[in-house]
């Protein structure tokens, strides 16, 4: 079986047609580089090269033995690279687009420790309330649901958590409206509803049932500013529980029909297959899939 050297040896006397140059470019003594080939020319059981006082040259098999070697040679230097490049501290720039409702806390949570663990990675984050475009948007790691195939479809994923729906309103609004005491009553509130969400006037549950509820009266692309018109007794808010998650808290929005089982989401880290051989992707994905 053929080792490095003798294809090294090869490849070199190949292109210098040279024993002599070529045992100078590989630091070995000319009669090494002949015993080389002459060792793999025995143990193929065929002629590489032929050798008269003045030339060397590939014979027809020689020929395609060293275009083979050639591409051995690639490999093993995109190997040895490859093994470096995954001992190196992970640094460099890291493009992250996070679902603005879904992903934003998640995001957050994590986000001062990510940076202390790993202080050469550049985070470029953009928060987006749009679909995105995995392509065009040049995105390394995508905060993002599986519902929406035509984005995530073609790309390799990890999950982070479930998200669950929540139907929220503040004090002031329950104490001029009141609150719905079932589903079916929906109907009679007013609603606020981000773009995004279609219909408009259905409100899904998790066995996929869906409640018919009003009209919204007011529609916006921000669910910042869905939430802060909700604490300000606007109308009731259909939104996820991580997004609102300090105003329950603090009591600035109270939940509405807390048993009723709203959908679900399944949220998770959206990248290109390849990406993750990128140690800085890897250790972002490894450190917020934990």
């Amino acid at each position: 079986m053929q080792n490095l050297k003798q294809i090294q040896c090869v490849i070199q006397v190949a292109e210098l047609n040279s024993f002599k140059q070529a045992a100078e470019k590989l630091h070995l003594s000319t009669t090494a580089v002949s015993k080389h080939i002459k060792n793999l020319e025995a143990e193929l059981d065929e002629q590489l090269f032929i050798r008269d006082t003045r030339h060397v040259k590939l014979t027809e098999l020689g020929q395609q033995f060293y275009e083979r070697c050639k591409t051995l040679e690639k490999n093993v230097d995109d190997l040895a690279q490859f093994v470096h490049y995954k001992k190196s501290e992970p640094q460099g720039k890291l493009r992250i687009h996070v679902w603005q409702s879904l992903g934003k806390p998640l995001l957050m949570k994590k986000l001062k420790a990510f940076h202390q663990a790993y202080p050469k990675i550049e985070l470029s984050i953009e928060f987006m309330e749009k679909e995105p475009n995995f392509e065009k948007d040049d995105i390394d790691i995508l905060f993002f649901y599986p519902e929406h195939i035509g984005v995530t479809h073609h790309l390799s994923h990890r999950k982070l958590t479930t998200i669950h729906n929540v139907l929220c309103a503040s004090p002031d609004f329950i104490k001029q409206h009141g609150v719905p005491k079932k589903a079916e009553d929906l109907v009679n509130f007013p609603l606020l509803n981000h773009t995004l969400r279609e219909p408009k006037n259905v409100v899904k549950l998790l066995d996929n049932k869906i409640i018919l509820a009003s009209k919204p009266i007011i529609t916006m692309n921000s669910f910042e500013a869905l939430t802060e018109a909700c604490e300000q007794g606007v109308g009731i808010f259909l939104t996820s529980d991580t997004l609102v998650e300090k105003q329950l808290d603090n009591g600035t929005l109270i939940q509405v029909l807390p048993d009723i089982p709203l959908i679900t989401y399944d949220i998770y880290m959206f990248y290109k297959p390849m990406t993750y051989e990128d140690n800085k992707v890897r250790a972002f994905i490894d450190f917020y899939g934990e």
